[in-house]
C-alpha cells in the first residue's frame, strides 16, 4: 500500500512508521528529492490542469508555498529507504 500524505515532519514520519510497526506491518519511506525550480513548475503544472479540467485539487498560490517551504522538513539519510533524486539545478 502507498500512502502519499506528505508527511512533511520528521515526527510525523516516525508516528506513522511506529504505528504500522506496532501491527507488524513494515514500511519504507520513498522520498522524491527535487530543487527548488522543478518543484515550483510542478506546482505551475498542477495549478494549470486545476484550471484546464476543474479539479478538486485546490489552487497552490504564493502563501500555501511559503507554508508549504516553512513547514516541510526533509527527510534525514537514515529515514529514507529510496531516494527518488529530481535535483536538476543544483
Amino acid at each position: 500500500m502507498i500512502l502519499d500524505f506528505g508527511f512533511w515532519t520528521r515526527e510525523e514520519r516516525q508516528t506513522v512508521q511506529q504505528l504500522f510497526s506496532q501491527k507488524g506491518i513494515v514500511t519504507e519511506l520513498h522520498y522524491c528529492k527535487m530543487d527548488h525550480t522543478t518543484w515550483l513548475r510542478a506546482i505551475e503544472k498542477r495549478n494549470q490542469h486545476r484550471q484546464a479540467f476543474a479539479t478538486k485539487e485546490y489552487f497552490v498560490d504564493e502563501n500555501i508555498k511559503q507554508i508549504a517551504m516553512n513547514m516541510f522538513e526533509e527527510p534525514a539519510d537514515d529515514e529514507v529507504d529510496v531516494l527518488i533524486d529530481h535535483r536538476f539545478d543544483e
